[in-house]
């Protein structure tokens, strides 16, 4: 038992490594401090462990990146993750935008065999809800070819590929505005000085098609895929 908590942890620390590597430029000790709730001081120490294991390397004075060695690691932790989210969403009924958390606390300590259950009975799901593809079993993932919304010229369309934040208030911001993972959108027009970009979002269940306005802040979590 201890041996297979040691391993989770582990596990759950390159996760967060992973999935800040996303969302940051660099990941540093104090990005992944805020990740896992840990003070940057205790990110080290364990950084360090992983470091020695072959798992990690350092990147500058106080950064953090996978080896391909821990990238594999991280990947299966990320499966376990991802599809314990698209099981709480499409069978259990959970809200896409609160099954961050609960994956977070518990995925890892669960057996290979129940996550490859969950995966079926999800319906073997390609993606996350929140749009990101979920790795094989053996920590391979597929390249995504999108851009973030913030790059894209007025007029362009495309599908609303993945989200790039877990902060339950903006998914849930997002969320009542129609914006999710899969929904057509044409960027419309952005006010000048950094101001609010209008977006068309087209069918939105129980919404019909609308306009939104979002601010920069919230469109640097958006990509999109062109069409």
């Amino acid at each position: 038992m201890a041996a297979q908590e040691s391993s989770a942890l582990s596990a759950q620390f390159l996760k967060a490594v992973y999935l800040a590597e996303l969302e940051h430029p660099r990941v540093t000790l104090n990005v992944l401090g805020k990740a896992l709730g840990v003070t940057a001081p205790a990110v080290s120490r364990r950084a360090a462990r992983y470091i020695r294991r072959g798992y990690l390397v350092r990147d500058g004075a106080c950064g953090l990146a996978l080896t391909p060695k821990g990238e594999r690691v991280a990947l299966r932790a990320v499966r376990k993750h991802e599809v314990f989210e698209a099981f709480l969403v499409s069978v259990m009924g959970y809200p896409w935008y609160e099954v961050f958390t609960a994956a977070w606390r518990s995925a890892a300590y669960l057996p290979d065999e129940v996550i490859e259950r969950m995966f079926a009975r999800a319906g073997h799901p390609r993606c996350c809800p929140h749009g990101h593809p979920i790795p094989s079993p053996e920590g391979r993932i597929e390249a995504v070819l999108d851009r973030p919304l913030l790059s894209l010229s007025e007029g362009t369309t495309g599908a609303l590929s993945r989200i790039f934040t877990h902060d339950p208030g903006i998914l849930r911001y997002l969320d009542a505005l129609g914006l999710l993972p899969g929904r057509a959108i044409c960027l419309r027009c952005r006010a000048p000085f950094n101001g609010p970009l209008h977006l068309h979002v087209f069918d939105a269940p129980g919404r019909g098609e609308r306009e939104v306005a979002i601010s920069p802040e919230v469109a640097s979590f958006i990509h999109v895929q062109p069409t």
